[in-house]
């Protein structure tokens, strides 16, 4: 199985009680074709056979004051479950394992 770029952090959000709202610097489209809520297993960086991964859910957002629209689309990010980070820092890449 082979590992792809999901999106490279533009801007990460700790949500107490809920994890870190990784939000991408441009649409993702591989995330863009996903259900709300998917579940995926992801890694920091390119993974190799010691990464471990963090899960997270496909998570559609929408800013106070923006209303979606289709020049204007809400933002699709990742929740990602975390005890212990409550930050990464912006440039960080999440990668996935494709699953055919």
């Amino acid at each position: 199985m082979a590992f792809e770029k999901l999106f490279r952090i533009a801007r990460c959000i700790h949500l107490p009680g809920l994890g870190l709202l990784a939000l991408p610097d441009q649409p993702s489209a591989k995330l863009l074709q996903l259900p709300l809520h998917s579940g995926l297993q992801v890694y920091l960086g390119e993974p190799n056979a010691s990464a471990l991964p963090l899960f997270g859910t496909v998570e559609e957002v929408h800013f106070a004051g923006e209303e979606a629209t289709p020049e204007l689309p809400a933002v699709v990010g990742l929740l990602l479950e975390s005890s212990t980070a409550t930050a990464l820092p912006p440039n960080t890449e999440l990668w996935w394992q494709v699953t055919d």
